[in-house]
């Protein structure tokens, strides 16, 4: 498989300007027609996971990534908001990660209300 950089925003403006273009002339069938496009795309992609075959997750995740954007654009979800939310759980994982670490911590933690000893006094 061949590889490539990480995705650009020259590409991500690609998508969401053609989803533009095209949403401005959305009937409600049209709508429909993406939210079930979304949906098998979804299913297409989880199958081809199931399978193990990359070629077909990278396609179909890119099929499901163009429809997102399309998706947005019909609603109109600035896509800016997606990014900042999932930058956002990002960050937090980073942080609940850190905080669940004492550092230079050698022995596993003891916890005072678990017994240590099956002696009784």
């Amino acid at each position: 498989m061949k590889s490539a950089e990480a995705p650009t925003s020259e590409v991500l403006q690609h998508f969401l300007a053609k989803a533009a273009r095209n949403s401005a002339r959305l009937s409600h069938a049209d709508r429909q027609r993406i939210i079930t496009q979304v949906g098998q795309t979804a299913i297409d992609c989880t199958a081809s996971y199931v399978a193990g075959d990359q070629e077909d997750i990278v396609r179909d995740s890119a099929a499901f990534i163009e429809l997102l954007a399309s998706l947005w654009i019909a609603e109109k979800i600035d896509p800016a908001a997606v990014w900042n939310e999932l930058h956002a759980r990002i960050e937090a994982g980073e942080v609940y990660r850190r905080l669940s670490r004492i550092p230079d911590r050698k022995a596993p933690r003891r916890r005072s209300w678990r017994v240590t000893t099956t002696k009784l006094p």
